[in-house]
């Protein structure tokens, strides 16, 4: 496994992946709005081949990636996300999100309210 930099927030969101690309612009940018300053996003890519993690890579180099070597299944790219978010020191909440996805504004205070 690959991961580019830890993620470290308030919230990390983790995103499983497997070839996104169709999803990708709209759920990342869905979730990059809803999150505040002091969250962060950790997208796992479950061995894409349809190049998710380069366009992930290009246009939001932002985000915390963690590339697999193999497709874990959602459960399993969900677990290796959220054993690397835990060990934070900042984070209080983790928030499992889908590739496909679009979330309205202001989903997230809610939830941690």
């Amino acid at each position: 496994m690959n991961l580019n930099r830890k993620p470290n927030g308030t919230v990390i969101a983790i995103m499983v992946v497997w070839n996104g690309i169709p999803y990708l612009e709209r759920a990342l940018s869905s979730l990059l709005e809803n999150l505040r300053e002091e969250d962060d996003l950790l997208v796992v890519d479950n061995d894409s081949s349809d190049g998710s993690a380069e366009f992930i890579q290009k246009y939001f180099p932002q985000i915390a990636l963690l590339q697999t070597t193999e497709n874990l299944g959602g459960a399993g790219g969900f677990n290796e996300g959220a054993k690397i978010a835990l060990t934070s020191n900042q984070c209080k909440f983790v928030w499992l999100l889908d590739n496909d996805i679009y979330l309205e504004k202001n989903a997230l205070l809610p939830l941690i309210s």
